[in-house]
């Protein structure tokens, strides 16, 4: 594929996001992930502080419509706990799986654990959640720096579900 030169490679090596105001069906395909928020929805705040919204308002392209309610976008308690809550259901579910796995699925889940932590600390720090090719260029650019980092903050989660054990495979290097 051809890139445009005032195009960033995540747009032509990204999927479709496309985000639709109205009421339809959901789709989903591996190159094209299709939405509906009702016009109600789009101005409450479950909506401006979901992850989703923070990261179609900052990183979608309009087509249609002026987009007036990306300006009170911010990242909600409940989109944070949502992000908690599923990094400790992965990270449940790889350490009782782990031993079972094919290496290539172990990469696959260091790869998901990893994004998934990066998102929450973005979320964490108030900030929108860019494409999944930005946060891969990005741990590439910083290199294993922020393993610590998540290590800890893997450990907090635990602690903050009442557990104490950290999973086996956050005690690894994740790649």
């Amino acid at each position: 594929m051809l890139q445009s030169p005032t195009r960033p490679s995540w747009i032509t090596d990204s999927d479709l996001d496309v985000l639709c105001v109205g009421k339809g069906p959901r789709l989903k395909s591996r190159s094209l992930d299709l939405s509906w928020v009702s016009r109600k929805d789009i101005r409450e705040d479950v909506w401006l502080g979901s992850e989703l919204a923070g990261h179609i308002g900052k990183f979608g392209i309009w087509l249609r419509g002026n987009g007036d309610w990306r300006g009170r976008i911010f990242a909600s308690a409940g989109a944070i706990e949502r992000k908690r809550m599923r990094i400790i259901s992965l990270s449940r579910t790889v350490t009782s799986l782990w031993d079972r796995l094919h290496p290539v699925f172990h990469s696959q889940y260091n790869v998901t654990i990893r994004r998934e932590l990066q998102r929450l600390s973005l979320l964490q720090a108030q900030l929108r959640i860019p494409p999944t090719r930005v946060l891969d260029d990005e741990w590439q650019r910083k290199g294993n720096r922020e393993l610590l980092e998540f290590r800890t903050s893997i450990e907090q989660l635990r602690a903050y579900e009442g557990q104490s054990k950290t999973p086996e495979i956050l005690s690894q290097t994740i790649t």
